[in-house]
């Protein structure tokens, strides 16, 4: 109970911002419970702009290290294979847990003006995720099928 004196009331129904004071600050509830899919989809680019370094190194040693391995001359298929789909298995994994904890560290290492800023950028980003996995996954299979819509037709 002593660890939330960090987060007093200041005002009827407003909150004492305590952002930006690190891993030591007690994130509140209504920021630390969304899934955060700037974090998630623009993981690298998300954590520079929300000072927030944590999802950097991770996402940089294993693609370095996978990079190394899949590169190896003489691997047999197998060992190929199974690197490729660990790989993939890790990025998803890594993409669940910054989303999941986003939130967390966006409020802990960067200073908002307010709980309300922090929601209105992060939606922000959470709207630009949307529009780059449109655009990345549901743009070419429209183009393909406009251009091949005879074939697909009839």
């Amino acid at each position: 109970m002593e660890e939330k004196k960090d987060f007093q009331v200041q005002k009827k129904g407003t909150s004492l911002n305590n952002s930006g004071q690190g891993s030591s600050c007690i994130v509140p509830d209504i920021v630390a419970k969304n899934f955060n899919w700037g974090a998630a989809i623009f993981n690298i680019i998300w954590g520079i702009s929300n000072k927030t370094y944590i999802p950097f190194l991770p996402c940089c040693i294993v693609v370095f290290i996978f990079n190394l391995l899949l590169h190896v001359k003489y691997m047999p298929f197998w060992v190929d294979i199974i690197l490729r789909i660990s790989f993939y298995i890790f990025l998803l994994c890594y993409f669940i847990y910054s989303g999941i904890n986003g939130n967390k560290w966006a409020w802990q290492n960067k200073k908002w003006k307010s709980i309300q800023d922090f929601h209105k950028i992060q939606k922000r980003w959470a709207v630009d995720a949307l529009i780059y996995c449109i655009l990345i996954f549901i743009l070419p299979v429209v183009i393909l099928m406009y251009f091949f819509r005879n074939d697909i037709f009839g």
